[in-house]
């Protein structure tokens, strides 16, 4: 989040002067509150809903360049219809093809090429890849399909 804003979103904002950031998540640090008193940048902490942001959002950007766990909140920006700009380590374990279901950029190449991807592609033919990523892979019913598959599979083994 700091990086974003510090660096990518202050970049962005030369080019699109009205951008608005919005940093939404649980339990943020005292750095990224700090990064809310910026023009331009909200900080909303814990949201008891995350569609009001995701139907006002131009994309999700994701930064990341280390971490771990599921990536929920691009699984639901892909359901939301909310275009995706991603780094390899922001978007693991997700099997999303970059030019197909997002942009993968990584952190160096944002500050510069951000604006351009916003101002150029034509996002509908990724986000429509997405939803459909997420109905053949991700959908509460592919899971449960999944899970139930593996706990046969596991009491078949048993046997």
């Amino acid at each position: 989040a700091i990086f974003l804003a510090e660096h990518v979103f202050k970049s962005l904002r030369l080019r699109f002067p009205n951008a608005q950031l919005d940093l939404v998540g649980r339990d943020p640090v005292e750095a990224v509150i700090a990064l809310g008193r910026k023009d331009g940048i909200n900080v909303t902490g814990t949201v008891d809903d995350i569609r009001p942001y995701m139907d006002a959002a131009t994309a999700m950007v994701v930064p990341l360049d280390s971490g771990g766990g599921t990536r929920l909140k691009i699984l639901e920006a892909f359901a939301a219809g909310v275009p995706v700009i991603s780094t390899a380590v922001g978007i693991e374990g997700i099997e999303a093809i970059d030019g197909v279901h997002y942009c993968h950029l990584e952190r160096q190449q944002m500050k510069d090429r951000l604006a351009d991807e916003l101002a150029a592609a034509d996002w509908s033919d990724r986000v429509e890849a997405a939803r459909k990523l997420i109905e053949m892979r991700y959908s509460w019913a592919m899971i449960a399909e999944v899970a139930t598959s593996a706990f046969r599979d596991q009491l078949h083994e048993r046997r």
